[in-house]
Parts: C-alpha cells; sequence; structure tokens
C-alpha cells in the first residue's frame, strides 16, 4: 500500500478521491482485501471515508430483486465498516421499468416489509419462498441501517440529497 499512499498524500488536503468500484460485487464486498486497504487508509493513514452504495430503481420493480438489493446493500455495510449512503439510482426512469407494488417511499425508506413478503407470496412462482424471504426482511430489519436517497441524475434536488448524505 506504500504505493497508493506516496500518490495520495500529496493531494489529501486538497482534493477528494472516489474509488469507483465495479459492478461485480464479489471483488470488493466478500473478499477482504479492499476491507484492509480502507482499514489502513481510516487507522493508519487517517483519511475520512464514506460508502456510496448504488442500486438501481428497476430492482424495486421484482420483489424478490428488490430483497435481495437490500441484502447486498446491508452485507456491504456491515463487511465495509464506512459510513453508508445507500442510493436508489434511476428513479426518473422507473416508468420504463413497470409498475410498482408499492409508492416509492415505501422502497427508500425500507419500513414494514411483511407487506412485500406478502406481495411476493401472492405470485405462485414465489409463493413457495414466501417462509424465507420472511426471514431475510426480519434480518433486514432487524438491523434497521438500509434506507435509500434517490436520485434521478437530472434532479438537482435529488443530486443534493445524495451529496449532502441523505437529509432530507
Amino acid at each position: 500500500l506504500d504505493w497508493l499512499l506516496e500518490r495520495l498524500k500529496p493531494l489529501s488536503e486538497t482534493h477528494y478521491f472516489i474509488f469507483d468500484c465495479p459492478g461485480q460485487l464479489e471483488l470488493f464486498n466478500v473478499h477482504g482485501c479492499f476491507r484492509n486497504i480502507i482499514h489502513t487508509m481510516m487507522n493508519e493513514w487517517h483519511y475520512r471515508l464514506c460508502t456510496v452504495h448504488l442500486s438501481d430503481s428497476h430492482l424495486c420493480c421484482d420483489p424478490g430483486k428488490y430483497v435481495s438489493a437490500l441484502l447486498v446493500t446491508l452485507q456491504s455495510m456491515l463487511h465495509l465498516e464506512t459510513p453508508h449512503v445507500s442510493v436508489l439510482s434511476k428513479v426518473d426512469m422507473l416508468e420504463q421499468y413497470g409498475d410498482l407494488a408499492f409508492n416509492l417511499d415505501y422502497y427508500t425508506d425500507v419500513m414494514d416489509l411483511e407487506y412485500l413478503v406478502e406481495h411476493i407470496s401472492a405470485d405462485p412462482k414465489m409463493a413457495p419462498y414466501k417462509k424465507l424471504t420472511a426471514s431475510l426482511c426480519e434480518v433486514i430489519e432487524d438491523f434497521g441501517l438500509v434506507r435509500f436517497i434517490p436520485l434521478a441524475i437530472e434532479d438537482e434536488d435529488t443530486v443534493s440529497r445524495v451529496a449532502g448524505g441523505g437529509g432530507k
């Protein structure tokens, strides 16, 4: 990591750094290497870090995919151990993906997931997974960490909310 510190240190007082990780979560969210780099940056180099986790809003149109997005977001928060800003991106394009079972606030506030469980179990293909889905949703709610900030890149208000870390 010496090479990284050598390149960042001259800029650390005047710049922000963005590390854009690829969409393949297993490259940074499962293996401990990236987490070790983050911990070194925070604990030894005394950098202040924040993770911005993007989830595509089209996942809200499919309840199973939405539950998966919640789990991945929670897992990222727990694994990386950094302050997190969780963003639901492309909300301006939601109409193209289909109808939502609930209003957008339901998906961003991540509350009362039992309604989602009931909605999923109404689908004959998903009904056998009701108990599993209910258990996963219970874990998500028990942690109480996941909330999304909606982002429409052309909307200055949503961009400001994301940049501010989520204050409504």
